[in-house]
């Protein structure tokens, strides 16, 4: 297996912060996700989510929910065996949240990528989804492809979701 990139690390007191400096023939795809990471790992910590349960405010890590999804015109948010409400729209959250972590599956829901356990593929055109926490749900059709592409996309880049 050849080797993708080279890192050199050089500790210099005359910077305050890191410089990250790339050199390279050409810009890629490699290059623009190595770019985007720098720049993840940079921000603040994941946002949280300001969500309700009765009358208590309740503010969740992104990395602790499970997924997103609207029903009876409410925004629900999971997180570990609890279901919370949002006030944000579906469209909201999802621009919020990290794109490395989170997948529309359809039109009315968001998963975490990290709290996948597996998918069935056994009926033809359609994926249904286990969560870690035991919930099963499936992708719409029309997103099966971007669903497809997305963990194409992890597996050629060497991640492996949890």
């Amino acid at each position: 297996m050849s080797k993708l990139i080279d890192i050199c690390v050089q500790v210099d007191p005359a910077y305050g912060s890191p410089h990250v400096i790339i050199k390279t023939d050409r810009r890629s795809p490699l290059i623009d996700k190595i770019i985007d990471a720098i720049e993840r790992c940079t921000e603040e910590e994941d946002p949280d989510v300001v969500c309700y349960s009765d009358d208590t405010v309740v503010f969740l890590n992104s990395e602790d929910i499970t997924r997103i999804y609207s029903e009876n015109r409410k925004i629900m948010v999971c997180s570990e065996g609890k279901t919370y409400r949002s006030r944000q729209t579906l469209a909201e959250l999802e621009e919020k949240l990290d794109e490395s972590r989170f997948v529309r599956i359809s039109r009315f829901e968001l998963v975490n990528i990290r709290m996948i356990s597996g998918f069935d593929l056994s009926m033809a055109g359609t994926i249904k989804v286990s969560l870690k926490d035991g919930t099963e749900t499936w992708v719409a059709r029309r997103y099966v492809r971007t669903i497809q592409e997305k963990f194409m996309s992890i597996n050629q880049g060497g991640k492996d979701h949890e």
